[in-house]
């Protein structure tokens, strides 16, 4: 699928769906990849045209949307973007979205129950193999 299709999975309006994922319209994702491909911002002398900006959050770290349909992170504590500081987390943006609302799901919950830390793991399990070893920031429950 090409990155113009793939954008059309975002929500139709910007949303933030759980602490550390807001995601874009695709409006705003194309705004905000203009923005991000910015040659200024870029510790690379060429900035790849394939990325894709799909989301935020309040670290001010970046979401995106890969060549490979994947998404990624990028931590803006790294300073200048380069494509090597760029976390997968191997998965596409369907699955991106699911997690953002499992994560709202546990988010809520005020006393979990060892139930609860066993359903959130495997709900990331069932989006993708290792996902709660792979994502970025601390979990619910953790």
């Amino acid at each position: 699928m090409s990155v113009d299709s793939l954008l059309r999975m975002l929500p139709e309006h910007a949303a933030r769906i759980c602490t550390d994922i807001t995601a874009f319209d695709e409006a705003m994702a194309v705004g905000e990849t203009a923005r991000f491909r910015d040659p200024a911002r870029w510790e690379d002398l060429e900035v790849d045209p394939r990325w894709a900006v799909i989301g935020g959050n309040d670290h001010g770290d970046t979401w995106l949307l890969g060549a490979d349909g994947g998404v990624w992170l990028f931590d803006s504590n790294h300073g200048l973007q380069s494509a090597h500081l760029f976390e997968a987390l191997r998965i596409d943006i369907t699955e991106w979205l699911v997690l953002a609302h499992a994560l709202r799901t546990f988010e809520r919950i005020a006393e979990p129950s060892d139930d609860d830390v066993m359903r959130l793991d495997m709900m990331l399990e069932s989006i993708s193999p290792g996902l709660g070893d792979r994502y970025p920031y601390p979990l619910p429950f953790a």
